[in-house]
């Protein structure tokens, strides 16, 4: 963990701005000191700024996270880019020369463009326009540092006079933290992305900082409790344990946090979509566009009191309380989840439950999550600024960033070396002076996945040339999500971290337009005619299925509202059982494969549409996540039952199929559905791996000896499924896949066997 800037003196006169910046609001605090902190339990005196120009609510601490662009040029921000942005004519906002951009685009693109809920314009990344925001986000609070500096230490304000410390979320990726720090090289806050005038502290751990100094939580020696964020885009849920050093209170991290997209302006956009669907799409779409002001004024009532005013739609309770569900019960679920993963140590248990964030101020989430906890903890606390606990914890982390005391590794870290062979070892080659095999893919890991590190902590290694004629070496340094790693197989193009000791679960997944259905390896269990086949269990038995023993489900889901309540056949047998009124009045849907599935590439080739309001990827980010629920509950009686211990996310390895035709950003997108489902946490994840679907025709056709072929052989693959067709073309022993074009085919169609997979 880095430390805080060493290269500041510590007599200098400091300030420590602490930064929130959100999805749908950003903040900035400060704190000005002239020496470092005056002893232990002590805090620093935190100043938030209150006056942001053009802010509907005077008085609160945040702005809007949001630009307004004129051609490629940033403008203006916060409220007062809305303002504009506004009072601009139709044909300024419909013509292209200006665009109204929020956080729920750039912010959240840091770390995965697919879930954002709102686009960037055509050229402009997310790092870009986290650049322009923080720039002009910057200029606004030297502006405000100046008067401050000048009036409390009677001086002028300097760059290197200012520590910064910027919040992200506790789930993002090294590469998104990466990008916080290359924009914040480019809009003027640092000099270089290694600079250690900027800290980023996660968002939760900044709230639990806060709640420490302002007594929130009677917290002592050894208690353990949990943080829930809950903000505008995402929902860090992480588990503190409170220790004593050099008698002063400090926070460690008791197990790895988690997070999902699950924030308020999810919620807005289910709101946003039911009152499109109620109006008529093109009617809202006319006004939004032609009256931004007046569409503002209606989402923000809906914001501060979930009921329209007179004149306007009026929303029944259960409603109203609909629109939730895009939310609440992700997050009700995360905390179930952490607080089952919290482990049991005599005499100490999570019984406190901290709730920030800007959603906590919904008395509905905070309703929820106290009825799902009852029992399990004591408490369940909301601070008297919930939206400003973060805001503050920045500040005290700036000052004092060992007040974290330890953190848990995300991921597994280390380098390749080469080590005397061992037998499966990759990476085997001779070494002449040894005389002797060795590998050169060996894993030394620094650092295992869910290993305490603490603040400040060093692991150090020593290694030797590999040759005694060798002048220099490299170092290739790796990080991966799942933990006991021996070997990085480089016979991939991608370096692909390989699992050798701990019993795992292979699971296939032919994600189907019409079809879907999934089969298992356990451990390393081979057929015993085909040594070098996996042992495969395939599932037979989807509820309410019409022919018991088939082995894949509907690839179908039953919306009420916006909230994915049914999946396979059970959602077509609960439609079916739905009123004729309940089918027609738009509060429930039957959507299909051949909608969802074919629209992650090629929307207009779809064979029916999504409802309003529901894309192509949430939709299938639903279906996959109720049907990962369905696979693990099967998973976790075969784990008992044939390895004699209990499931654990990280025993399973994914693989998803996905049609040869599809385009990079397809396959970027079931990704991205996997990891909003709960199959792997980062797009980027060594978890899951993609396979072309008649890639994996062409391996069963190879082990369970559906054809003889040999080396050099050449063969074909016509897989033809429910929506899509890929013919693949093969040659040895099965390794790689070419396209072909129509004479290609025709030839081959002539010349070698055709193995059909799939049914017409």
């Amino acid at each position: 963990m880095p430390g805080h800037d060493a290269s500041v003196q510590a007599a200098k006169p400091r300030i420590v701005v602490g930064l929130d910046f959100g999805t749908h609001g950003t903040g900035f605090a400060y704190s000005v000191a002239t020496s470092a902190r005056s002893g232990a339990g002590s805090s620093p005196r935190i100043l938030e700024c209150c006056a942001y120009p053009d802010h509907p609510f005077p008085g609160y601490p945040k702005t809007l996270t949001a630009l307004l662009y004129r051609g490629r040029r940033a403008t203006d921000f916060g409220y007062t880019a809305q303002r504009k942005w506004n009072e601009l004519s139709p044909t300024q906002r419909m013509d292209g020369s200006h665009h109204f951009v929020t956080g729920a685009a750039f912010k959240l693109g840091l770390n995965d463009a697919v879930a954002a809920p709102e686009a960037l314009p055509a050229g402009i990344s997310a790092v870009s326009a986290a650049s322009d925001f923080l720039s002009l986000l910057r200029r606004f609070v030297v502006a405000h540092l100046g008067a401050a500096v000048a009036s409390l230490l009677g001086m002028a304000l300097t760059s290197d006079m200012i520590q910064w410390c910027i919040t992200v979320p506790a789930q993002w990726s090294d590469a998104a933290k990466a990008s916080v720090r290359s924009a914040a090289v480019r809009s003027g806050i640092i000099l270089t992305p290694s600079s250690e005038l900027l800290t980023l502290c996660l968002e939760p751990e900044a709230a639990a900082l806060h709640a420490a100094a302002m007594r929130t939580l009677q917290i002592q020696q050894g208690d353990l409790f949990m943080v829930v964020d809950a903000g505008g885009g995402t929902v860090d849920i992480t588990v503190h344990e409170v220790e004593t050093r050099a008698g002063e209170q400090v926070l460690a991290e008791s197990i790895c946090a988690q997070g999902a997209y699950a924030g308020s302006t999810f919620v807005d956009s289910a709101f946003e979509s039911f009152y499109r669907q109620q109006v008529g799409p093109d009617a809202f779409d006319t006004w939004k566009a032609a009256d931004p002001a007046s569409y503002q004024t209606v989402k923000a009532s809906f914001e501060a009191a979930g009921q329209m005013k007179s004149g306007q739609l009026l929303f029944f309770t259960q409603q109203l309380l609909g629109f939730f569900d895009a939310a609440v019960p992700k997050i009700i679920e995360l905390a179930l989840s952490q607080l089952a993963n919290v482990p049991r140590v005599a005499g100490r248990q999570c019984n406190k439950v901290l709730l920030v964030g800007g959603f906590a101020e919904s008395k509905y989430l905070e309703a929820k999550l106290r009825a799902a906890l009852q029992g399990k903890v004591t408490h369940v606390i909301v601070p008297p600024k919930p939206h400003a606990a973060v805001l503050s914890g920045a500040v005290i982390c700036g000052c004092s960033p060992e007040l974290i005391s330890a953190r848990r590794s995300r991921l597994s870290y280390g380098v390749r070396c080469s080590v005397p062979y061992v037998e499966g070892a990759p990476g085997k080659f001779w070494n002449a002076e040894e005389m002797c095999f060795y590998s050169d893919c060996s894993f030394c890991v620094y650092v295992e996945k869910g290993q305490r590190v603490e603040y400040d902590e060093e692991v150090e290694y020593s290694f030797v040339p590999m040759y005694s004629t060798q002048t220099r070496c490299s170092f290739e340094l790796f990080g991966s999500d799942v933990a006991g790693l021996q070997f990085v197989d480089r016979s991939e193009e991608s370096s692909v971290m390989r699992k050798a000791a701990k019993p795992r679960i292979v699971v296939g997944l032919d994600f189907g337009t019409h079809g879907t259905g999934f089969a298992y390896s356990v451990g390393s269990s081979q057929r015993p005619d085909s040594p070098l086949c996996p042992r495969v269990l395939e599932c037979f038995t989807y509820p309410d299925h019409p022919s018991p023993g088939y082995p894949k489900t509907l690839t179908a889901l039953l919306y009420s509202g916006h909230r994915a309540i049914e999946f396979g056949y059970t959602a077509q047998k609960k439609w079916n059982e739905l009123s004729s009124s309940q089918r027609m009045d738009g509060s429930h849907h039957l959507v299909t494969g051949a909608a969802f599935k074919l629209g992650l590439n090629d929307a207009a080739a779809a064979l029916e549409s999504l409802p309003a309001g529901i894309s192509a990827v949430t939709a299938a980010s639903d279906f996959l996540s109720l049907f990962r629920r369905f696979v693990v509950a099967k998973l976790g009686a075969a784990s008992l039952s044939l390895l004699g211990v209990s499931l654990t996310s990280d025993m399973v390895q994914w693989c998803i199929t996905v049609p040869a035709q599809w385009s990079d950003a397809a396959k970027a997108s079931v990704r991205s559905a996997a990891v909003r489902s709960g199959f792997i946490l980062t797009p980027s994840s060594e978890l899951l791996t993609l396979c072309l679907k008649p890639e994996a025709a062409a391996l069963h056709a190879k082990a369970t000896q559906a054809l003889q072929i040999h080396d050099g052989d050449v063969f074909m693959v016509v897989d033809a499924g429910g929506g899509t067709v890929d013919v693949t073309v093969h040659q040895g022993a099965c390794a790689g896949s070419t396209f072909v074009d129509a004479a290609f085919e025709s030839f081959f169609r002539r010349q070698v066997p055709i193995y059909c997979a799939g049914l017409l």
